[in-house]
């Protein structure tokens, strides 16, 4: 299907890992209307269009 794939990114800095994955759903989740599909200490992952 034309469009479809995996972005996988990360990222090294100083702040604590809650705060990076709450700027990340506030990102993808809450401004591009992604799905949150699996959210832990460490990562998150999101589904749909962007």
């Amino acid at each position: 299907m034309p469009g479809c794939g995996v972005t996988r990114m990360s990222i090294h800095t100083k702040m604590d890992s809650k705060k990076v994955i709450d700027k990340a759903i506030d990102f993808f989740a809450k401004s591009n209307g992604l799905k949150i599909t699996e959210q832990g200490d460490c990562c998150a992952s999101f589904e749909g269009m962007w």
